[in-house]
């Protein structure tokens, strides 16, 4: 699936979390599972952990939400955090880079190619590397300092329009 850049896009993160009753002085991971939370390869453990590392860490979860509230909650957060033991190509991903969230993910499904050219963004081999980045560097972050990123979803090929127009070359519409 592509992403609707006219609808996920970067909005004001502090008039968002003020908005939703965030805290303006945590640094907000942003955990979603399109169906349920507790999805045993979504792996909500590890985020629970990694969320526990610090005071400074505030942990928000997404699971059957609206889009507008998922735009939101993208926005609010500092990071989009994936911990799931497999991915396809999670949306979620792409939405993040379309509104400037850095992703910091396991390596699976194709992460990887989604997230390549955001300088922001971390890929681990492993869930004890991402332990330790968070531990080195993700505890000595400010809060709300990310930057918007659209660009990068249309260079990597994801934006909705490409994805009709790929498909409409694949079957010959």
């Amino acid at each position: 699936n592509g992403v609707n850049t006219d609808i996920y896009k970067k909005m004001d993160a502090k008039s968002v979390r003020k908005d939703l009753g965030l805290p303006m002085d945590k640094i907000i991971l942003l955990f979603v599972a399109s169906k349920n939370l507790d999805r045993a390869q979504k792996r909500k453990d590890r985020f629970d952990f990694l969320v526990q590392l610090s005071e400074k860490f505030y942990g928000l979860y997404a699971s059957g939400i609206t889009t507008e509230l998922m735009v939101s909650y993208l926005n609010a957060a500092d990071y989009h955090v994936i911990v799931s033991e497999m991915e396809g190509s999670p949306n979620s991903v792409k939405e993040s880079i379309a509104v400037g969230t850095p992703v910091l993910a396991l390596d699976v499904g194709d992460i990887r190619h989604i997230i390549s050219g955001d300088k922001e963004s971390r890929i681990f081999k492993t869930f004890d590397d991402m332990k330790e980045y968070f531990k080195l560097h993700v505890i000595h972050q400010q809060p709300l300092s990310t930057a918007a990123n659209s660009l990068l979803i249309q260079k990597n090929g994801y934006d909705r329009s490409q994805i009709v127009l790929r498909l409409i070359e694949l079957y010959n519409i």
